[in-house]
């Protein structure tokens, strides 16, 4: 009656007679093992027994397979090998980026930074695929299946792992036709008088506190338009509305095409916004996480 392995005590049997036949000796076999010679002759005596046949003839100087041992070994080396390439596997995805990386990141900020970041990775590395799920609202990291997801601002408190990979402040547009219009303002006061472009979403969105030196300037302002995105924000702007913070990768390529211009930049709006990586475990995360990360962290020191 053929005899059924089902336990993780018999494969470690199998490992250790594979290593004997592998060795050519008890002795050699302990070594690699870093067990005693006596500790591994108990254990082949123990599969041996529990196979019912004899899987070697022993003498004081050699080792020699019998039939049956010949046939288990060939089987149980095949069985060695396939656990040694599942480790080797899981080494590979902590040593490179391999597999699909999924990042969910804000739409705009995804559009301008993370997709650039992506496109070169997957340049570099030839086994990395990758899946952005563009969404101005909150993900569920574990549910979707996210490696990483971006988020900016204050984080509301969760068991997910944050990484801090940027802070920066807001600072003011406007258009050059709404300056033709309205003209260049000088002053904190004046700023305040103008229309106002806001999110709808952020908390104290007409609270600002500009600085300059050791002045202090704390403001209330108006908003002539509510928006709950960015995007709708610069459409604003660039359409003359009003005046509106931007963060840089929001209003770099506006600044860049004539569209938009900063104002009451001798002052410096106090509201500084930060930049995560957020994921759902710290220990042992994968390559292709660790090495966006870095990236992304990388491209966003340049600016």
């Amino acid at each position: 009656m053929e005899t059924e392995f089902r336990n993780i005590d018999n494969l470690k049997l199998l490992a250790i007679y594979a290593t004997v036949v592998d060795a050519g000796s008890f002795t050699e076999a302990g070594r690699r093992l870093a067990l005693g010679k006596a500790a591994i002759s108990k254990q082949i005596a123990l599969l041996e027994q529990r196979l019912g046949v004899r899987l070697l003839n022993r003498s004081t100087r050699s080792l020699g397979l019998t039939d049956a041992g010949e046939r288990v070994y060939r089987s149980c080396s095949g069985l060695i090998n396939t656990a040694n390439e599942c480790v080797q596997v899981a080494q590979n995805q902590q040593a490179e980026a391999y597999g699909l990386l999924k990042v969910a990141t804000p739409v705009d900020f995804g559009r301008l930074e993370v997709v650039p970041v992506v496109a070169q990775l997957l340049q570099l590395y030839p086994q990395l695929s990758a899946e952005l799920l563009f969404d101005d609202q909150l993900v569920d990291l574990v549910a979707e299946g996210v490696d990483v997801a971006v988020r900016i601002g204050r984080l509301k408190d969760s068991a997910l792992v944050r990484k801090k990979i940027r802070s920066e402040r807001y600072r003011l547009f406007a258009s050059p036709g709404f300056i033709e219009r309205y003209g260049m303002p000088q002053t904190v006061q004046e700023v305040t008088e103008l229309p106002w472009i806001l999110l709808s979403i952020t908390e104290d969105k007409e609270r600002w506190v500009f600085s300059r030196g050791e002045e202090i300037f704390p403001t209330k302002v108006q908003s002539r338009l509510l928006i709950n995105n960015t995007a709708g924000v610069y459409a604003a702007l660039k359409a003359g509305v009003g005046v509106a913070p931007l963060l840089d990768f929001n209003a770099r390529e506006g600044v860049a095409r004539g569209e938009l211009v900063e104002i009451l930049n001798n002052y410096q709006l106090d509201h500084e916004i930060s930049f995560y990586a957020v994921y759902p475990h710290r220990k042992l995360l994968p390559a292709k996480v660790r090495i966006f990360v870095g990236a992304l962290q990388e491209r966003l020191a340049r600016r």
